[in-house]
């Protein structure tokens, strides 16, 4: 272990020291900026297969920026947030740690936490917001700790990369009420392929169980299963599809060649990100996701959304988890 620790820290250089080596030197001319040049890449587990690396482009990055501001999340430069969101993900690395920096709020790096500790972790670091996956906030419920302190000093509460139960939204509201904060849990949506969020919940647009309206640059719509080119109407269920100026240029290396399995050009030209879930859009233009097309069962000619049963045995007071499966049946399919 000791030659080891000794050859990394000899590839280790201080930030000031680094600074150091600058002074005197001339000043190194700006790189020439190139439209729509490859930035960065973040790797994605998708749904089966190894894990794919995205290209985003640096006016990507800027877009996701010019949307957050838009929702602003109530936010102020002496503001903290936890930095939950895994950081080679675009969850993380562009939606929690990018956008708040660029709002000017500080972010308390986390490198290491598990599913229980977002209760500890409120408490020590006293966060204004918060981003995370839905499973943490049963986490921050049942903090013994947390039982009679004053949380007030939450603004804001961001879930994404999970669906959030509609039992679980309302049981978090009122824990949230309960201690005195003003926030309300908030939901986004999108995918690794569009740099994570494409939409987003606020103010009236939050309402339970729907995952907001399209942020400001995005166009989301639902599209027939069986024909991308048709476009469905309010209330009809198919696949969600994004598009706008943050989807991805392709997969990175080996991958490249699947691009086109998400990213599928329409009738008109235009091109759509393909998100493999599926949902509906209400007559105020709210998104709610209903499950994913891997995930829905045809019996007896039926489709059948377990998201949807999953929604109803949630609301028993004894049950804190479900996952509903199909299972063969040799009269009746599914």
């Amino acid at each position: 272990l000791f030659p080891y620790t000794t050859l990394f820290r000899s590839r280790i250089m201080d930030y000031s020291d680094f600074m150091k080596l600058g002074e005197g030197k001339p000043n190194v001319p700006s790189a020439p900026y190139i439209e729509n040049t490859p930035a960065v890449i973040a790797y994605t587990g998708g749904t089966t297969g190894e894990p794919k690396g995205v290209i985003i482009t640096n006016e990507a990055f800027n877009a996701m920026i010019t949307e957050n501001k838009a929702v602003h999340y109530d936010a102020d430069p002496k503001d903290n947030a936890l930095g939950m969101a895994p950081p080679w993900t675009y969850y993380g690395l562009s939606n929690s740690f990018n956008a708040y920096l660029c709002l000017g709020v500080k972010i308390e790096l986390l490198p290491k936490f598990g599913p229980d500790d977002l209760g500890k972790l409120t408490l020590k670091h006293k966060a204004n917001h918060i981003e995370t996956v839905p499973s943490a906030l049963i986490g921050l419920i049942n903090e013994p700790k947390i039982k009679n302190k004053d949380l007030s000093y939450i603004r804001t509460v961001i879930v994404g990369a999970d669906k959030l139960s509609e039992t679980a939204e309302k049981e978090f509201n009122e824990f949230l009420a309960k201690h005195n904060s003003s926030a309300k849990v908030t939901k986004g949506y999108g995918m690794t392929e569009v740099c994570a969020a494409a939409a987003y919940s606020l103010g009236n647009t939050n309402s339970s169980g729907t995952v907001g309206i399209p942020l400001l640059l995005e166009n989301i719509s639902v599209f027939d299963t069986d024909d991308f080119d048709k476009e469905l109407t309010t209330g009809e269920r198919g696949e969600v599809c994004i598009r706008g100026p943050k989807n991805m240029v392709g997969y990175f290396g080996k991958f490249k060649d699947q691009t086109d399995q998400v990213l599928k050009v329409h009738s008109d030209g235009s091109v759509w990100a393909h998100t493999g879930d599926i949902g509906h859009m209400n007559q105020d233009g709210k998104l709610y996701i209903d499950g994913r097309i891997k995930r829905m069962f045809v019996k007896n000619g039926f489709k059948i959304f377990p998201g949807e049963i999953e929604n109803q045995i949630l609301k028993h007071p004894d049950v804190e988890q479900v996952a509903i499966v199909g299972v063969e049946d040799d009269s009746n399919g599914f």
